[in-house]
C-alpha cells in the first residue's frame, strides 16, 4: 500500500462554468474539501468559487492521500493552463515537497526539501556547494529560490454571458477554414444578406418621389442608397420661373430599339 500525505493545492486563472464542473469532479473524485476532514459537494465548492472569485486562489486539502492519486487533477489543470501550487506535508521519513505549474511549462517545477507544512523551502548546504561548482553568484541563488512556487493568483469565474459574446464576435470575423462545409455556408448567408440589402434599396428607390421610377446602377451595384439632391430655387417669374422648373426635372431616358421588317 502506497505511503499518504496530506496534500493541498492552490488553484489560480481565468475559468469558465464548463471547466469549473469538470475541477470540481475531479476535486471530487479524490474527495479534496475545503478544510482537512471537511465534507464538501459540487454545490458547496461551486458557491466558494463564486464567493472568491476575483479576490483568492481556490484552497483545497485532502488529509490522508496517495500522491499519485492527483495525477489526473494534475493533468488536467496543466492542460486548462491553471496556475497552481501543490504543497505535499512531511511525513514518516520523507520530507516536505512543493509542486507547481504555470501556463507555459510542460513540466511540473518541484522541490523536495521543505519544512514539516510545505510551506516554507530549505536548502541543503550540497545545493549551495553545487551552486558555487557552477559559479553562480548569490544572487543568482537566491532568484531561483525566490521562483519556487509562485503564487498563481486569484481565480476568475468568467460570466457566460462575456463567453457567448466573444464566441459570436469570433464566428462573425473568421469561420473555421478546416471545415468547407462551414465556410460555404457561411459565405452563402453572407452573399444572401447582400442580395436581401440590394433589394432592399431597389424597393426604397421605386418608391422615392425623386428617383423617376429609375434607380441608378452605380447604387445598385454598391448597395447605397442615392441622397436625393435638393431642388435649386427658380429664378424670376412667369414664363422664365416655368423653364428653370424644367430644367431641373430629369429626363427619362429611352434606351432604342432596333426596327424589325
Amino acid at each position: 500500500m502506497a505511503d499518504r500525505f496530506p496534500i493541498r493545492y492552490e488553484i489560480g486563472g481565468r475559468i469558465t462554468s464548463t471547466v469549473l464542473r469538470r475541477l470540481i469532479r475531479h476535486l471530487l473524485d479524490i474527495q479534496m474539501t475545503r478544510e482537512y476532514g471537511g465534507c464538501d459537494d459540487e454545490t458547496s465548492l461551486r458557491k466558494e468559487v463564486e464567493r472568491i472569485s476575483g479576490k483568492s486562489s481556490l484552497q483545497v486539502c485532502n488529509n490522508d492521500l496517495a500522491p499519485y492519486m492527483t495525477e489526473d487533477l494534475d493533468l488536467f489543470l496543466m492542460e486548462q493552463k491553471l496556475p497552481f501550487v501543490k504543497r505535499t506535508d512531511a511525513r514518516h521519513e520523507y520530507d516536505g515537497q512543493i509542486e507547481w505549474s504555470r501556463p507555459g511549462m510542460k513540466h511540473l517545477g518541484k522541490w523536495e526539501f521543505t519544512n514539516t507544512e510545505a510551506n516554507a523551502i530549505h536548502i541543503s548546504l550540497e545545493s549551495l556547494k553545487k551552486a558555487l561548482e557552477k559559479r553562480k553568484t548569490l544572487r543568482q541563488v537566491v532568484a531561483e529560490l525566490e521562483g519556487v512556487a509562485p503564487d498563481p493568483g486569484p481565480v476568475i469565474l468568467l460570466s457566460a454571458t462575456s463567453k457567448k459574446r466573444g464566441t459570436y464576435r469570433r464566428a462573425l470575423r473568421c469561420p473555421n477554414r478546416q471545415h468547407p462545409q462551414r465556410v460555404r455556408r457561411w459565405l452563402s448567408r453572407q452573399l444572401a444578406q447582400k442580395q436581401r440589402s440590394a433589394a432592399a434599396v431597389l424597393r426604397a428607390e421605386r418608391r422615392s418621389p425623386h428617383s423617376g421610377g429609375l434607380p441608378l446602377a452605380n447604387d445598385l451595384h454598391q448597395g447605397a442608397r442615392r441622397v436625393p439632391q435638393k431642388p435649386q430655387p427658380a429664378v424670376g417669374t412667369g414664363k422664365g420661373q416655368a423653364m428653370a422648373g424644367l430644367a431641373h426635372q430629369r429626363i427619362p431616358q429611352v434606351r432604342p430599339q432596333l426596327l424589325t421588317a
